[in-house]
C-alpha cells in the first residue's frame, strides 16, 4: 500500500525546489504566493516544475492543455499532490 507523504514534506520539496531550480528564496515566497500568474515562473520554468513534480511525486501533466493558474500557488500544488496520494 502507497503512504500518504506528510503536508509538511511535499511543501518542503517544492520550496526547495523552487530555491534551487527558479531562484525563489523560502523567504521571499509562501504557500499562497502566486507562481505563474505574478510572472514569478515563466511557462518555460513550468516544464521544469512539471519534470520535478513527475519525478519526486509521480505527478503526471498534459503540458499540452495544462491550465498554469490550476498550479499558481505552492499550496494548489500540495492539494494535487495530495489528491493524486489519495486516488491511487
Amino acid at each position: 500500500m502507497h503512504e500518504k507523504m506528510p503536508d509538511s514534506e511535499v511543501t518542503g520539496k517544492i520550496f526547495v525546489f523552487l530555491d534551487e531550480f527558479a531562484g525563489l528564496a523560502r523567504d521571499t515566497i509562501n504557500i499562497d504566493t502566486s507562481l505563474f500568474l505574478s510572472g514569478r515562473l515563466s511557462s518555460a520554468d513550468a516544464i521544469d516544475l512539471f519534470m520535478f513534480l513527475d519525478e519526486a511525486f509521480g505527478i503526471k501533466t498534459d503540458m499540452i492543455n495544462i491550465d498554469l493558474a490550476a498550479w499558481d500557488t505552492v499550496g494548489l500544488i500540495k492539494d494535487k499532490i495530495s489528491h493524486t496520494e489519495l486516488v491511487r
